[in-house]
């Protein structure tokens, strides 16, 4: 690539302060790692608990419980922040973080296969660990549930836990539930995340959650609740990357993430805002060198505060973005006004009436921008992004997801220099309206035709 994007961090100075070979993996804009190799040539992770058990640690040597991340010398956390560790929820280091980016260096960047450790290495003053090809060397915990930790700090977190808040009596001494079986606010909470809702079958508005657990093996037997459905009881399962499993799930028996097909998802993700070499947007499988990808407003919408409520929207508290950001719409720019109704324009009266069923006096009031029920205007505008999309589709334009830049990709291409307007044939200067047919199609308005008609009554 001409010229260069790169510059130099202190990451590319070693202890003794002489640059060395630094490598840089990136997955998109804000995912990437940089390492360097050890004397074998590979991005290894050194755990020293990996060691012979009956090694004894040398003078100065790590402990036998440390974690090293030797040649992995910086690793993004974007994407990976949310989620508790899978190692100890009560530790707030990140280090498992840096397991998981050895591990997709080690397979993806130099393509070792998932269950190699790599050579035996040798530490100063320990024996030479032996090669352990029956040891799988990604990290043991990542068929875990991934979870996310989050604060009752309000009465609408604390409704799912209500049943566990109550003083129902179940103590004869004191009338109250044990103060470790109640939930208070600013206690902690759990969110499973949940796999493929849809091809489970489950509604929009479902989360859940339960009670704050330390002990990782405990997570799955957990009282799990849908925080839309208090008092409710789910099983979670974890994804084990088939699809006859979720199948078989319900609403009671629900599929849940794992740390592993979050790092499956992770290593794969696209880049949204750039373009791969093909000059196609980004998806899963692109990879090489990545361009610019232009962008053009379909629309403007006016929001009320982005943070609202950031912190429950990051720790997938937030189902549905309107439930925490509030849109104030302009009438004169209103998506209906501005993207649906040129493209009932384009198309006859009759089709567009029977294809969204309704009237054609409904669709004529639409097209000449006169209010119509909410109903109509649903209709129509399903109507419109399906005649959009096929449009799209027939010029070999892939349709975006968005209808609102559905609508407008398909404007841009369908858009020709406005014909002259036709003007009245009483020389008023007046156009023709449109939807005049037959002999009506030469004038203005009725009182033209008229007029015309006496003048030539007159000069007859």
């Amino acid at each position: 690539m001409p010229g260069s994007v790169l510059e130099i961090e202190k990451e590319n100075y070693g202890p003794d302060g002489q640059r060395r070979q630094l490598h840089c993996y990136s997955i998109s804009a804000k995912r990437y790692a940089l390492y360097t190799l050890d004397e074998h040539g590979q991005p290894t992770l050194r755990r020293v608990a990996d060691g012979d058990e009956n090694d004894e640690p040398a003078d100065g040597d790590e402990p036998a419980d440390a974690l090293s991340l030797s040649e992995l010398r910086k690793h993004s956390e974007h994407g990976l922040g949310h989620l508790l560790s899978p190692i100890d929820p009560e530790s707030e280091s990140r280090d498992w973080i840096g397991l998981l980016w050895q591990h997709i260096i080690r397979t993806d960047a130099h393509n070792q296969p998932e269950n190699d450790t790599g050579p035996p290495r040798t530490q100063p003053g320990r024996r030479a660990r032996q090669p352990d090809r029956e040891r799988d060397a990604r990290p043991g915990w990542l068929d875990r549930p991934a979870l996310t930790r989050i604060t009752i700090t309000s009465p609408r977190l604390l409704k799912p836990f209500e049943h566990r808040s109550s003083k129902r009596p179940s103590s004869k001494r004191t009338g109250k539930r044990p103060a470790v079986e109640r939930i208070r606010p600013y206690n902690f909470g759990l969110v499973a995340h949940v796999h493929e809702p849809g091809l489970q079958g489950l509604p929009d508005r479902f989360l859940l959650v339960a009670s704050y657990e330390s002990d990782p093996r405990k997570w799955r037997q957990l009282p799990w609740t849908n925080a839309y459905e208090p008092g409710s009881r789910c099983e979670i399962v974890p994804h084990d990357g088939t699809g006859e499993q979720l199948a078989s799930a319900t609403r009671d028996r629900v599929i849940v993430k794992t740390y592993r097909s979050v790092l499956d998802n992770y290593r794969t993700h696209p880049e949204a805002k750039s373009l791969g070499s093909d000059g196609t947007p980004c998806d899963r499988a692109t990879v090489g060198l990545l361009s610019r990808r232009p962008v053009k407003a379909a629309a403007i919408h006016y929001i009320g505060k982005e943070s609202n409520k950031i912190e429950e929207a990051l720790s997938g508290l937030v189902t549905d973005l309107d439930d925490v950001l509030t849109e104030y719409q302009d009438p004169e720019q209103a998506p209906f006004r501005r993207l649906v109704v040129p493209v009932l324009r384009q198309l006859p009266v009759d089709q567009v009436a029977a294809g969204a069923a309704v009237s054609e006096h409904t669709v004529k009031r639409a097209r000449a921008g006169q209010s119509i029920g909410k109903t109509a205007r649903a209709r129509l505008g399903d109507h419109a992004v399906r005649q959009a999309r096929a449009g799209l589709r027939m010029v070999g334009v892939r349709p975006p997801n968005d209808p609102g830049a559905l609508l407008a990709t398909y404007l841009d291409r369908s858009r020709d220099p406005a014909p002259e307007a036709q003007l009245c044939a009483c020389g008023c200067g007046q156009p023709i309206k449109c939807g005049r047919r037959g002999p009506a199609a030469k004038w203005h308005s009725d009182a033209c035709r008229k007029r015309a008609a006496r003048q030539h009554a007159g000069h007859g």
